[in-house]
């Protein structure tokens, strides 16, 4: 009884049997270069849709339903499917998928391509602060102060040619480029 009790306060310790989807994220706080972060991806911020398919965020799984599926009505009517196939971490970006059945994931992944290829929904992302505008391009956020003479230039070029580029230092890992770092760090401190 005792060598039992030992193995569970031992798994519980260690964590043994608890997974959870997490990604490591270097903190950009300029007073500790190397401190790191445990994110957790918000899936419900990705735009998973192709064409033929309906797709939804539950408990940041993907499940996917062939359009017209009469399963998808009992999903929305109901929730969770009594029976469906689960497939951990098989989605783009390692999403965990769900679906009624194993040919429908089949056909989603044939159809989707590049999983590495997931587009952000920048409508479901809290970009804009007080005293800052902000501009996406190309998949980045462009940082400017309210009245900063670079913002003017910017929308005459498209570009800055002098800028800093901070690579998945905004929400939801979003890559942030202003015409200064000390830009970027009042926008990242400012709620």
């Amino acid at each position: 009884m005792k060598k039992i009790m030992a193995l569970i306060a031992l798994t519980s310790l260690l964590g043994i049997g608890c997974v959870t989807k997490t990604e490591l994220s270097m903190s950009h706080d300029q007073n500790s270069d190397d401190e790191i972060e445990m994110v957790q991806r918000d899936y419900s911020k990705y735009d998973f849709s192709r064409p033929g398919f309906v797709t939804k965020v539950v408990d940041n799984r993907l499940w996917v339903f062939k359009e017209g599926d009469k399963e998808y009505d009992k999903f929305i009517k109901d929730g969770e499917l009594a029976k469906h196939v689960t497939l951990p971490g098989a989605g783009p970006l390692k999403v965990t998928l769900k679906s009624p059945d194993r040919e429908t994931i089949d056909e989603y992944l044939k159809a989707y391509g590049d999983l590495d290829d997931a587009k952000l929904d920048f409508s479901k992302i809290k970009i804009d602060k007080p005293g800052f505008v902000t501009k996406i391009v190309d998949g980045r956020v462009w940082v400017f102060k309210v009245g900063d003479k670079h913002l003017e230039q910017f929308e005459k070029d498209g570009e800055l040619a002098k800028h800093v580029t901070l690579p998945g230092a905004g929400p939801e890992g979003i890559t942030l480029k202003a015409p200064d770092k000390a830009t970027i760090d009042e926008y990242l401190a400012t709620k």
